[in-house]
């Protein structure tokens, strides 16, 4: 063992069970492998497997926006693992997207399993008698996505994007 409390034989090894696609560890997933360490010293200690949020933030940074001729492009797309994954990305250095997501409130209340981490919700509002719409802010260094809804949820979604000059460039 590397030391005589961690789970992991070697930093390798811990950072294999936990890197994303994008070569990195998040601030999250660091925190789960301190809550492995084996206070008493003892080896017995087994590493975690990925948590549901770890997993779909994995998902999330493995999404790729595809070049384009098109300056600034918008990747949407929804996919199907165990429930509706919804991805929203893009790859414009100079624009920030506010996306505005429109579904059921039922989808919203009842079947939204997992948003991800480091999404910038910026609210939302109930639109007539059945629906709900979400505002995320996307930038330039915070360029993806992610909404996952249940298998029971209707997924019957809207979309509206809003360009703006960047923040960070202002």
């Amino acid at each position: 063992m590397h030391c005589e409390t961690c789970p992991f034989p070697n930093a390798e090894a811990m950072f294999d069970l936990y890197k994303n696609d994008a070569g990195v560890i998040t601030l999250e997933e660091l925190a789960l492998v301190y809550e492995t360490i084996d206070q008493d010293g003892d080896d017995d200690v087994t590493p975690p497997t990925p948590e549901p949020a770890a997993e779909f933030d994995a998902w999330v940074a493995e999404q790729t926006i595809p070049e384009t001729d098109y300056f600034c492009f918008a990747e949407i797309h929804n996919e199907w693992h165990n429930g509706y994954s919804f991805f929203a990305g893009h790859d414009c250095e100079i624009y920030d997207l506010t996306l505005t997501v429109m579904a059921r409130k039922s989808d919203w209340d009842e079947h939204l399993t997992n948003v991800s981490s480091d999404a910038q919700e910026l609210g939302c509002e109930d639109i007539g008698a059945f629906d709900r719409a979400c505002r995320y802010f996307i930038t330039p260094r915070n360029a993806k996505l992610g909404i996952k809804f249940d298998m029971d949820a209707d997924v019957d979604l809207y979309y509206e994007t809003e360009w703006t000059n960047c923040v960070d460039e202002m």
